[in-house]
């Protein structure tokens, strides 16, 4: 039988049990993964936590860690609502170049899980705001187009000395360039 969901300071409890018992490492690997299961703690942290245990450590919880302090203070994720509320149609970019200090994640977290926005897809917008929303769509299309430019007879003249060496007149051909022509 196995233990399957298990919380690590419950496993680590077993393993600062079996280093009292004075258990090998090896043996407590072997342990740990007969009753808890392959993936639950892999060898290395097993090691690492029977040298902990060994060392004199007591508590089999994570230690506090210091980290990097949040730059995300009250004071910047108003300011992030109130520029999200004023132009409803920034984009992630447009905002992380307004607040070049937090990280795009950081900025999307703050936006969508802290501040509760979220983009409306075209059919909500619609819900809220009938024809007006409708009205407000800008359309357009767009087709490619050959880019051909013959040059005629007169075009291809030049100005020439008497004495200049002749030059040689290719076969103009439909150039394989394409341009974009869009209309609204």
């Amino acid at each position: 039988m196995s233990i399957e969901s298990a919380a690590k300071c419950e496993v680590r409890a077993v393993i600062r049990y079996l280093v009292a018992k004075e258990k090998s490492p090896h043996e407590i690997f072997n342990e740990v993964r007969t009753v808890y299961g392959e993936g639950h703690m892999n060898r290395t942290s097993v090691y690492e936590w029977c040298r902990e245990f060994k060392n004199g450590r007591m508590n089999v919880h994570d230690d506090l860690r210091s980290g990097r302090p949040s730059i995300l203070t009250d004071d910047i994720v108003k300011k992030v609502e109130n520029a999200v509320r004023d132009v409803c149609r920034l984009i992630l970019d447009e905002l992380s170049a307004m607040f070049p200090q937090l990280s795009r994640s950081l900025l999307h977290k703050t936006i969508t899980e802290t501040l509760g926005f979220h983009k409306l897809e075209f059919l909500e917008r619609y819900e809220l705001d009938g024809d007006n929303f409708l009205k407000s769509i800008v359309t357009g299309d767009k087709t490619w187009v050959a880019h051909y430019t013959p040059e005629t007879k007169r075009q291809s003249e030049q100005w020439r000395h008497t004495t200049s060496p002749s030059t040689k007149k290719f076969k103009t051909t439909i150039s394989a360039k394409k341009i974009m022509a869009s209309y609204n």
